[in-house]
C-alpha cells in the first residue's frame, strides 16, 4: 500500500485528520463514480480509512458495503469468491494470521454472508480471530468483546454462528478438519481459570467432521437464522 498513490480527490481526503459526511460525497462523485472497480480502488479506500482517524458514523458502512460489493459482485461469475480472490483479500487484511481492525473483519464477515460461494481458508480465517482473541489477546477480535479476559462467551457464540450458520444440518455442526482444528484449540489452548458458556461445549459435543457426512451422504445443509441457532444457547 505504501506504494499506491492516491488521485484527487482521494489524496486531499486522506490529508485530513476527520472525514464528514461531505467527504463521502467527494469520493462518490469523483474518485469512485462507479464504485470501487479494481484493487487499486479498494486499497484506495482501507488507505484514506488507516490515515484519517475520525470518520463520521456513516464512514464504516460506506467501506464495507463498497468494499464486499466490488468483492462479490465486481468479476464473473458474480458471487463467487474464488481461491485467487480470497487469497489477495487475506493477504490484504491479515498478518501473522491476525485481522487488526475490526473494520477489516467487518469485511471478511460481510463477504462470506454476502458471497454465494466463499473459499473455506476465509472461514477458517474468520474463526480462527476468535482464537487469537481467547488464547492470546491478539487481533481486532478482542476489542469486540465483551467477555475480555473470560473464556467463550455468548457473544463469542453469537460470532461463531455467524460465520458457520451455513455449516448447520440436522442439529449437527459439520465442519472441516481446519475448522474442527481451530475450536479444539480453543478448548486446549484458553488459559486457566478461563470459563466457558456452557453453549460452548453444547457446539463442541454437536460437530460432525465434513468427510463423514460426504461418506454417508445423510447430511443437508440448512442456512439457518442466528436467532434459531442461538436459542438453545440462551436458554442454557
Amino acid at each position: 500500500m505504501d506504494d499506491h498513490r492516491l488521485s484527487f480527490p482521494a489524496c486531499m481526503i486522506a490529508g485530513k485528520t476527520a472525514l464528514d459526511a461531505a467527504d463521502m460525497d467527494r469520493l462518490r462523485r469523483y474518485a469512485f463514480p462507479e464504485g470501487l472497480r479494481s484493487r487499486r480502488d479498494v486499497i484506495a479506500l482501507l488507505g484514506i480509512n488507516n490515515l484519517c482517524p475520525v470518520k463520521c458514523a456513516e464512514w464504516r458502512n460506506y467501506v464495507i458495503e463498497s468494499v464486499t460489493l466490488y468483492l462479490v459482485d465486481g468479476s464473473e461469475p458474480r458471487g463467487i469468491i474464488d481461491d485467487v480472490w480470497g487469497r489477495w483479500l487475506e493477504s490484504l487484511l491479515a498478518s501473522d494470521g491476525a485481522i487488526h481492525s475490526t473494520l477489516e473483519l467487518e469485511i471478511v464477515l460481510h463477504v462470506l454472508e454476502t458471497a454465494r460461494s466463499v473459499p473455506e481458508f476465509l472461514s477458517t480465517l474468520a474463526l480462527d480471530q476468535l482464537r487469537l482473541a481467547v488464547c492470546e489477546d491478539r487481533g481486532a477480535y478482542r476489542h469486540w468483546r465483551n467477555n475480555a479476559g473470560s473464556g467463550v462467551g455468548l457473544d463469542d457464540l453469537t460470532f461463531i454462528y455467524r460465520i458457520l450458520r451455513g455449516c448447520v444440518a440436522r442439529g449437527k455442526v459439520v465442519l472441516s478438519a481446519p475448522q474442527i482444528e481451530i475450536l479444539t484449540r480453543i478448548e486446549r489452548e484458553t488459559p486457566a481459570g478461563r470459563e466457558h458458556h456452557p453453549g460452548w461445549h453444547d457446539l463442541l459435543s454437536a460437530i460432525v467432521p465434513s468427510e463423514v457426512t460426504a461418506k454417508t451422504g445423510k447430511a443437508r445443509w440448512l442456512n439457518v437464522p442466528d436467532h434459531v441457532l442461538l436459542e438453545g444457547v440462551r436458554a442454557a
